[in-house]
């Protein structure tokens, strides 16, 4: 059906120079060219495209030949519009072929912060060294990254940092340093 619309809309400027098959066989060499996509989305949005080129030099070669200078700028407008939407169905073409991208996501099952000692047990393993220190400050031995281990986890000891909450009111008040708790 694509090569026949596409010979219905250009028909008029090839008059009989050009007969139905070829239109059928351009697309369906075209469609090979794309790699011969089984989908049939895929297929409409190639034959789609392949349309909308073809309309835009029609309509190029109608400004070229109009009468007067508001034909030609009625011409030349509706070509760049559709040459708007033939580069916006380019780009959903594209887009329609890549693979969709596997969501990553990283399941943080224990996170231990304390005195610039940042350890990670992220989905049984400890984090990457480049990414957060595994190794305390404070003993300069590396942690235990397993739960329920053997081994001890040392932890630096824990000083919680709790800020007081301010009081909501219309006027600025000056930042209030935080107090350790011991």
């Amino acid at each position: 059906m694509g090569g026949s619309y596409l010979y219905a809309t250009a028909s008029h400027i090839v008059r009989s120079n050009v007969s139905p098959e070829s239109f059928v066989a351009y697309l369906d060499q075209l469609l090979e060219e794309a790699g011969q996509p089984t989908d049939p989305i895929e297929r409409m949005l190639i034959e789609q495209i392949a349309m909308a080129h073809h309309n835009i030099g029609r309509l190029y070669v109608r400004a070229a030949s109009a009468e007067t200078l508001d034909q030609v700028n009625v011409y030349n407008a509706a070509a760049a519009r559709l040459l708007a939407e033939f580069r916006r169905a380019a780009i959903v073409l594209k887009t329609y072929r890549e693979p969709t991208p596997r969501k990553n996501f990283i399941l943080v099952k224990q996170q231990n912060v304390a005195q610039h000692q940042q350890i990670a047990l992220v989905d049984g393993k400890s984090a990457d060294k480049a990414q957060l220190p595994v190794e305390s400050e404070a003993s300069g031995k590396c942690q235990n990254d397993e739960l329920g281990s053997k081994g001890a986890v040392e932890h630096a000891s824990q000083k919680n940092v709790v800020s007081e909450p301010q009081p909501c009111r219309s006027q600025e008040k000056e930042p209030v340093e935080a107090k350790r708790l011991e």
